[in-house]
């Protein structure tokens, strides 16, 4: 930073005075520096800064430019408008380099945009008159031009936006400084849900017609970074939770059944399952060709989404039967399937999964009371079935502990089936007084 300072100085005619000065405001402790940064900052750039710092918090991997680009400027209407089709290199171009120049005006080097997995070389071949002169020829048809865009667009928009230092990091996270970023944000968009958004965005853009498990992987790791956004959302904002699962739902609905594959009708659905009419779970990895976005809920344990969607559908005791077959059986999509966040061992607990393969005590007491029958036969056994198939599986691999989560389970089909027994002979007994 020090020498960027020097550099702007000798771009701007400094004296040998005036650079000496300059070193002289520079702060000798880094803290000193970042807080002497984050005070230069006014108004709305600010306000700009403090949402930038917050997003880039709420990830676990550093986001790419583009991921921010959509994420800074785009909503869900917006979304609902973009069609499907990959991103234009001068769209990308035009997204890329105008983040690139909010993270350097608002951020003052705090955040900095790293490296990509196409190397850093692309992005230093231009200085910035150079990429005015790019930008403003990008209207016109030269092929020349056009190839230089796509190339700069690309590198930059996949660049990781990161900390400039650890020590960065540290002092926005200080609780006088953190507190003051979200003051500033108060009244901005949710930064979970602003992420999940420029995923949705990501995913309506992806290059189609490409080999079919690299569209395939992209899916699926696009999917994976939108639920490692969401998964917060449940503990603070259960409306804006379901609001960001249903905009999923749509938009990958819309991606799956795209006419893309390799120039003909197929689509990434029908290019797995030949049939055009299954839902977008079931291109995930180790899902069945007739799981739905209930049967997603249920394998991932995702208990918030699942009360909504039962509390506002009317479903048979055939399907709910199925949603709780899928409950009990092993849960293969969350070891070989989309890869979502870590439940702490605490947490698991509390939710009643004592092991990501055991099956969730809570959701299988909401199937029940919804009319879920743990006898009805899903395929060649029910789940009462299942669940002592299993049971009898890990006594014989000596599995204690997935064995004691399984027994677990088992009171809650004990008490449905008294419940079941006691209801029927109230009924005989009622048939008997009545005669009817």
């Amino acid at each position: 930073m020090t020498v960027k300072s020097l550099l702007e100085g000798l771009a701007d005619g400094d004296r040998v005075s005036d650079l000496q000065n300059r070193l002289e405001d520079i702060p000798d402790e880094l803290e000193q520096l970042f807080a002497k940064i984050l005070h230069g900052l006014k108004g709305r750039y600010f306000d700009d800064a403090a949402r930038l710092f917050r997003m880039h918090r709420t990830v676990s991997t550093p986001p790419t430019v583009l991921n921010l680009s959509f994420a800074d400027e785009d909503d869900a209407e917006s979304l609902r408008r973009r069609p499907v089709g990959a991103l234009a290199a001068q769209e990308r171009f035009i997204r890329s380099l105008t983040m690139k120049r909010r993270l350097n005006a608002r951020c003052r080097g705090l955040l900095e945009i790293g490296g990509s997995h196409h190397g850093k070389g692309a992005i230093t071949v231009w200085d910035t008159r150079d990429l005015d002169e790019l930008l403003q020829k990008s209207d016109y048809e030269d092929s020349e031009i056009m190839e230089k865009l796509a190339e700069f667009g690309q590198v930059l928009a996949d660049c990781h936006v990161q900390y400039l230092h650890q020590s960065v990091k540290d002092c926005l996270q200080e609780p006088e400084v953190w507190a003051a970023i979200l003051d500033a944000t108060r009244s901005a968009p949710d930064p979970a849900a602003a992420l999940c958004i420029s995923y949705l965005h990501q995913m309506k853009t992806m290059e189609l017609g490409r080999v079919m498990s690299d569209e395939r992987g992209e899916f699926l790791w696009l999917l994976e970074l939108f639920f490692e956004s969401a998964v917060s959302l449940p503990s603070y904002n259960t409306g804006l939770y379901i609001e960001m699962i249903d905009l999923l739902d749509e938009t990958a609905s819309l991606v799956a059944s795209a006419p893309c594959y390799h120039g003909t009708a197929t689509s990434l659905v029908e290019k797995v399952w030949g049939l055009p009419a299954c839902h977008w779970v079931s291109i995930t990895n180790g899902a069945k060709q007739t799981d739905t976005l209930l049967t997603f809920a249920v394998r991932h344990n995702f208990l918030t989404l699942l009360r909504h969607k039962l509390q506002n559908s009317s479903l048979d005791v055939m399907a709910l039967s199925a949603l709780l077959h899928a409950a009990v059986s092993p849960k293969t999509l969350a070891n070989k399937g989309v890869r979502l966040p870590d439940l702490d061992r605490e947490t698991a607990k509390k939710m009643g999964m004592v092991l990501p393969s055991a099956p969730n005590v809570a959701i299988l007491r909401l199937l029940l009371s919804h009319g879920a029958d743990p006898d009805v036969k899903i395929g060649s056994e029910s789940s009462t079935q299942c669940l002592w198939q299993r049971l009898r599986q890990t006594h014989r691999d000596h599995n204690a502990e997935l064995h004691d989560a399984l027994q677990g389970a088992m009171p809650l089909f004990k008490d449905w089936a008294r419940q079941r027994y006691s209801i029927g002979k109230l009924r005989t007994q009622t048939m008997r007084v009545f005669g009817s």
